[in-house]
């Protein structure tokens, strides 16, 4: 397979790549889909419930938050 030259490779101008979207939020979501939901990452999401600001569930092996529960937080956090 031939290899592509540079100037086929550059992304084109004007042309932005979509950030994934997730047509339905669950309920419940783990750890990684609760930091894409807030755009945070998945140790803030840890620290958070381990410092008492937000609650966790276990469901199966999983640590999971609920979307209510993260809503709230980020009217909180809007708040302050």
């Amino acid at each position: 397979m031939p290899r592509l030259k540079k100037k086929y490779m550059q992304p084109v101008a004007g042309a932005e790549t979509p950030a994934p979207v997730i047509a339905q939020w669950p309920a419940y979501m783990d750890y990684h889909t609760a930091a894409k939901y807030i755009s945070e990452t998945y140790w803030t999401i840890r620290n958070l419930v381990q410092s008492g600001k937000l609650t966790a569930k276990k469901l199966g092996r999983r640590n999971t938050v609920s979307r209510v529960d993260l809503d709230a937080l980020w009217k909180r956090m809007e708040a302050a």
